[in-house]
């Protein structure tokens, strides 16, 4: 498991610089630097390197480790379980997906929490663990409409349809898959598109809808191909496969399969690689090459048994038995439809818990459509009780108001009143002045007339002193 020679020497020495400062707390060069090795893990990822996808989310999460950084810790386990999810090796996927659950709930990321909840769905999912799948599922999409994310939300309707389809409820899987692909359109998602595209595929191809299947099919492919996801589209490639082989057209069939193995094998998908192969030793014992198919059929076997994947054990020794009852190897052929039988009641027994899951999840729907309805009445009622409130409050404020507006009225007219008296009063006030003053002036000229009349003080002296003395 070798990064890519090229970049090997910036991964030491950056390295060694991280282990000198492995005591101390993460600064934002770790962090920058941690940040560049998980998107260099997802890079490797998507283009189908899974070993060094894995190699550099490791040494990601070696560094957060030493310096105390959480999240990034958190998102290299996310890399290393994605790329484990990728080669089929689901025990151990799921266990790095736990350890990112547990970092991101301790730092609180709300985000991440998501992330790690629906990555154990799909893992679930892919374990045949629907009942947890769907808590799983249903735990990162509240999270996701709680936070507004929207690329989130889209996802998890998509994974929510694809365990409805296990479980046979189509009618739900409908539903979820085209809420997914509606948001992702709205935001042009175009890998989530390809995922709800997928998903719509496996959906009508379980409704026997063929053509529309293969279309969808094929647009997922197109959409995944310009993406450089490689390993997802495998997946549309057998699914086309799969309807070819459903139809009868068994060298289209073979083709699209051929495909699906050459694109699993240059990405090293363990899951992908079993899948192809279990499906061309089908086609083959249908064809009744049975040399070509007891190969192809021998290959799958004992990968799936490697990865306990019990549904291709089943195929593959069906594909068996036929092949050695055939070729008159009955005592191959009788070992073989054993296995197949011991397959198929494990499988079954997985089928009862479907049902009764499936059971289970109706129940919850209903209870939470029913808390959903009860949720919007309340909701309502205090709506139209608020909007009453606010009806009684305003018609208050208009009487208030208009009480406000009458009292200014009368204060106004009282205050041109008493402007207008007091105007009168000043009128008044100026006649009596006016009045008073010609009375004094008529006084005054009186007196002045007297005065001119009557001789002075000193006339009267003078005079008076003269008859005295006579």
């Amino acid at each position: 498991m070798n990064p890519p020679k090229i970049i090997l020497p910036a991964i030491i020495f950056f390295a060694g610089s991280f282990l000198c400062r492995s005591q101390q707390k993460s600064t934002p060069a770790d962090s920058a630097f941690i940040l560049n090795l998980n998107n260099l893990s997802v890079k490797s990822r998507t283009g189908g390197n899974l070993d060094s996808s894995i190699y550099y989310a490791t040494l990601g999460k070696n560094l957060s480790e030493k310096t105390g950084y959480k999240k990034g810790q958190a998102a290299s386990c996310l890399n290393i379980g994605n790329a484990h999810l990728a080669k089929g090796e689901f025990s151990t996927a799921l266990s790095f997906f736990i350890t990112a659950l547990k970092l991101y709930k301790e730092t609180e990321f709300k985000q991440g929490i998501a992330n790690a909840y629906n990555n154990l769905g799909f893992t679930n999912t892919n374990m045949g663990n629907y009942p947890e799948a769907l808590k799983n599922h249903y735990a990162a999409l509240a999270i996701r409409e709680q936070i507004g994310d929207k690329r989130g939300t889209a996802a998890s309707y998509s994974n929510l349809g694809l365990v409805n389809i296990k479980l046979g409820n189509f009618s739900e899987a409908l539903k979820s898959q085209n809420a997914a692909l509606k948001i992702r359109k709205e935001i042009n998602d175009k890998e989530g598109m390809s995922a709800s595209y997928s998903g719509l595929a496996s959906l009508h191809m379980n409704l026997k809808k063929y053509n529309e299947a293969i279309e969808l099919y094929k647009i997922s492919a197109k959409l995944y191909e310009e993406l450089g996801d490689s390993i997802s589209s495998l997946y549309a490639y057998n699914g086309i496969g799969a309807i070819k082989m459903e139809t009868g057209n068994y060298d289209e069939a073979l083709t699209y399969f051929f495909i699906s193995l050459k694109i699993a094998e240059k990405a090293g998908s363990t899951e992908g690689v079993e899948i192809a192969l279990v499906n061309i030793g089908t086609v083959y014992c249908k064809q009744k090459k049975y040399a070509e198919a007891e190969r192809f059929a021998n290959k799958a076997l004992i990968i799936a048994k490697e990865i306990g994947d019990i549904e291709t054990i089943k195929e593959a020794n069906l594909s068996l038995s036929e092949v050695y009852e055939n070729t008159g190897r009955k005592k191959l052929a009788l070992e073989s439809y054993k296995d197949f039988i011991g397959a198929r009641d494990s499988l079954l027994n997985e089928e009862n818990t479907k049902k009764e899951v499936r059971l289970e999840m109706n129940y919850e729907f209903n209870k939470k459509e029913a808390a959903g309805k009860l949720e919007q009445e309340k909701k309502e009622a205090i709506a139209a009780a608020e909007s009453k409130k606010q009806h009684i409050v305003l018609i208050l404020v208009c009487c208030v108001l208009g009480l406000v507006f009458i009292f200014a009225v009368f204060a106004y007219r009282s205050y041109l009143q008493k402007q207008k008296a007091n105007i009168e009063i000043i009128r008044q006030k100026e006649v009596i002045e006016e009045k008073q003053k010609e009375i004094l002036d008529s006084i005054y000229y009186a007196r002045r007339i007297q005065e001119s009349l009557m001789p002075n003080n000193s006339y009267i002296e003078k005079n008076l002193k003269r008859l005295l003395k006579a």
